[in-house]
């Protein structure tokens, strides 16, 4: 039985990373969205190992480095700790059309948990070309979606980046 969450690993925030994706990315307009995304080989392993690493350089004991590391890891739904899942999401809604901050967090909101919903193909991908992605939504509409709207909206759109990537091999 998997678990539709959306960890804290999950998410894009860095704002390197998200400026590294704007310039380097490839990007699709699928109404109401413009979706950035970018594919690098490896799984994201590496994440994990540089807690073992921030673990050992402040001198914790063998057994609060292993505790540690497992906490920082964290569990998916498939089991598998949550930084080697692959996959990282962000969202993001305009200023210049939802002047309120109520409206911007409410789009965002719903594309969320959109997302949370339908994400497992685009981590069955991930998991099997053994890559990490990033992939950032930036909503481009004019008036606020409603839940059904937006849910459609994100299933069209994370169909059509599985589609570019697997064109891509």
């Amino acid at each position: 039985m998997s678990r539709f969450t959306l960890h804290k690993q999950e998410r894009l925030k860095h704002r390197k990373k998200i400026d590294e994706l704007f310039k380097s990315g490839k990007s699709f307009a699928l109404f109401p969205f413009r979706v950035y995304y970018s594919e690098t080989q490896g799984s994201g392993t590496e994440h994990a190992a540089g807690a073992v690493v921030i673990a050992q350089a402040a001198g914790t004991t063998g057994t609060e480095q292993a505790a540690g590391t497992q906490q920082a890891a964290g569990t998916a739904a498939t089991g598998q700790p949550a930084s080697t899942t692959g996959v990282q999401f962000g969202v993001g809604v305009s200023k210049r059309y939802f002047k309120k901050a109520v409206s911007r967090n409410r789009i965002k909101r719903l594309i969320r948990e959109a997302y949370r919903l339908q994400k497992e193909e685009l981590y069955a991908y991930s998991r099997q070309a053994g890559s990490h992605l990033a992939v950032f939504f930036i909503y481009t509409g004019k008036e606020i979606p409603g839940p059904e709207a937006c849910h459609l909206a994100v299933q069209q759109c994370l169909a059509k980046l599985i589609r570019q990537l697997n064109r891509k091999k």
